[in-house]
């Protein structure tokens, strides 16, 4: 089972992550968004020392979670949509991708909101631009660094989604999809 929280700030972060640290789950992930403010994600991205042996009380993260084996498997994010979107400043974004990377930790940018900012300055595509996109999700608009999408391991030790997989829900599921132009076609028939 995958279980997950939401977070918009660090106030979230630093409530709801050591909970879900605590639940057992095969995936334990974190859907930062709307992000509406910078998030310091290292109390869910797990233990830093080279073995479980050796972390003991004096590693930060052990202190902090209460279990050092026990990390975030996912981290999705992304800014707010809708009439009232609040700002997402895509630094924010870059921290939490740069975060993860680092904790070799997969993250998927989901949107950049309707008022993303770079720099203090709206960015092209959305609404306060007056472009097309405006939950922010068209990722030929965002600078390079920050398009990513990538998917948590799942139990059988493959990237997700993986149509090759025959274990797994997620690549059941995405094997489903691809076959979706190929079973409207016989519908037609």
């Amino acid at each position: 089972m995958w279980l997950g929280v939401s977070i918009a700030t660090q106030a979230d972060a630093e409530k709801n992550i050591p909970v879900l640290l605590r639940c057992p789950a095969a995936v334990r992930f974190v859907s930062a968004e709307p992000l509406i403010g910078p998030v310091d994600l290292s109390i869910g991205l797990g233990c830093t020392c080279s073995s479980e042996e050796r972390c003991s009380g004096a590693c930060p993260y052990y202190a902090k979670a209460g279990n050092p084996g026990t990390r975030l498997g996912w981290v999705i994010v992304g800014g707010e949509s809708g009439g009232g979107a609040r700002e997402c400043d895509v630094a924010w974004v870059r921290s939490i991708v740069e975060q993860c990377k680092a904790a070799s930790v997969p993250v998927r940018v989901k949107q950049i909101g309707a008022r993303p900012l770079m720099d203090g300055v709206p960015l092209a595509g959305g609404r306060a631009t007056g472009k097309r996109d405006k939950k922010g999700s068209d990722m030929s608009y965002w600078p390079a660094d920050v398009r990513v999408c990538e998917w948590p391991k799942a139990v059988c030790g493959s990237l997700h989604p993986n149509p090759e997989c025959e274990t797994c829900v997620g690549a059941q599921l995405a094997r489903e999809v691809a076959r979706l132009p190929e079973l409207k076609e016989l519908e037609e028939d």
